[in-house]
């Protein structure tokens, strides 16, 4: 999914979840010891899908996803949880619980506006390579019940 093959990732989540309802383990995914309900690959996958990668140390958060069209997905850091969506050309991160910080974004948009609520944020923008990275004049602190919109 992180080069270009998301429907070959997609197959392969399905065979996965086939081969544990053919066995009458839907819920139960010994390789994670029992009773969990997916393999901790499963989050790699996740994060693959919706491009969600954050860089805690270095204050960096990646947001390329790779599923086409339309979603909405889950993320989790140590520090917070929320979801992220996109609609349309918009990107968004929302904050359900805790905070989500960095000084940094990394997108696959050309041109981005990013807004905090209703304020929108200034930002140096630099392109590489069809990426485009956002360095905000003061880190982005996102906390619960707001949301990080990218145009």
């Amino acid at each position: 999914m992180d080069h270009g093959r998301y429907t070959d990732g997609v197959k392969i989540v399905e065979a996965i979840h086939q081969r544990y309802l053919r066995a009458g383990q839907p819920w139960n995914h010994v390789e994670c010891g029992g009773h969990y309900s997916r393999a901790m690959s499963s989050w790699a996958t996740l994060l693959a899908a919706t491009g969600f990668k954050p860089d805690l140390p270095n204050e960096t958060l990646t947001m390329i996803p790779t599923v086409p069209g339309d979603f909405r997905a889950p993320w989790v850091t140590s520090s917070g949880f929320g979801t992220i969506c996109r609609t349309g050309r918009s990107l968004s991160i929302s904050c359900a619980y805790g905070e989500l910080r960095f000084a940094s974004l990394k997108l696959d948009v050309a041109e981005p506006r990013a807004r905090l609520g209703n304020e929108a944020l200034s930002a140096r923008t630099t392109v590489k390579d069809s990426l485009t990275t956002m360095k905000f004049n003061v880190p982005i602190v996102l906390r619960a019940d707001r949301v990080l919109t990218i145009a």
